[in-house]
């Protein structure tokens, strides 16, 4: 656990309580939002993005309720156990919640274990991957592949899209692309090849030159692991790349599997089932409208 996540968590919310045992006006609640809401900021910036994104709404009313909440509370309880409050200036409660701000310090033990964890594999002389030339990576971009070829089966969506984002944003993106297609066969578990297809979602939106990963594409529809699956579908939508093979899996795959009615945030096969009927929806549309265009 993160002592500066622990100590500093705690003297932030002792912000809002020193505003309501003194009496303060309700209207300090607004300014105290922002600086929780300014800490969640920083938080969601550090762990990631895509699907793992801070989300303004429900974040402003989550940290509005908290705010609200614990102001709530500490004014009923000061109002039932004494009869006057001496004023306090509201900078208080404000520098109180200004300094939780540092709750979203890194945890310092973090950076010692990861060097631990490294140390120990070059003693052991365990290599990233079995079957990867590590030396065939591109100079800038070398440590993160070898962080793709060493991510856990079951790592955290919000790592999966770091390191993806990080791999866009590092070194020649023609280098990085063509090491990303060759090394495919090399990605064999679950999070490398969802980090592969995401690397490429985000490669296309940052507008860069495509290559043809379209096999690819193909051999991520057939995974077994329902994201995936997902991950090569929503790549294929992103990245533009007609198929006549890939269409026809989708239809395949289409005839077994009907369009979800709901999908639970959680729920990879069901985001799968949707997004193949999503794709056929488009693909025919647009075909329609190439036979008809007066439609």
């Amino acid at each position: 656990m993160n002592p500066f996540k622990v100590i500093f968590g705690t003297v932030q919310l002792c912000g809002p309580m020193v505003a309501g045992i003194f009496h303060m006006t309700p209207i300090i609640i607004l300014p105290l939002t922002g600086l929780f809401i300014i800490a969640r900021l920083i938080e969601t910036k550090r762990g990631g993005d895509g699907r793992a994104a801070l989300r303004p709404l429900p974040t402003l009313l989550t940290e509005l309720a908290v705010v609200a909440l614990f102001f709530a509370m500490s004014y009923g309880v000061s109002s039932l156990t004494t009869d006057t409050t001496p004023e306090v200036s509201p900078l208080v409660p404000l520098a109180l919640s200004a300094i939780g701000l540092l709750r979203t310090v890194p945890d310092p033990r973090a950076g010692r274990q990861g060097a631990a964890v490294e140390g120990s594999e070059e003693a052991s002389g365990t290599t990233a991957q079995p079957g990867a030339d590590t030396n065939s990576f591109p100079a800038d971009s070398k440590a993160l592949f070898e962080d793709l070829l060493t991510i856990s089966d079951d790592a955290r969506p919000m790592d999966i899209l770091r390191l993806a984002r990080k791999l866009t944003e590092t070194g020649d993106q023609k280098e990085v692309s063509a090491a990303m297609i060759a090394h495919f066969a090399t990605l064999t578990n679950a999070s490398q090849q969802r980090v592969f297809y995401t690397y490429f979602r985000f490669h296309a939106k940052a507008g860069h030159t495509m290559p043809d990963i379209r096999n690819q594409i193909q051999a991520g529809l057939d995974a077994d692991d329902p994201a995936v699956a997902d991950d090569a579908a929503w790549t294929y939508q992103a990245i533009g790349q007609d198929d006549d093979a890939i269409i026809a899996t989708l239809r395949r795959m289409a005839s077994d599997r009907p369009r979800p009615e709901t999908v639970a945030p959680d729920d990879d096969a069901a985001h799968f089932d949707k997004r193949i009927h999503d794709i056929l929806d488009k693909f025919d549309g647009l075909t329609e409208k190439l036979r008809r265009p007066w439609l």
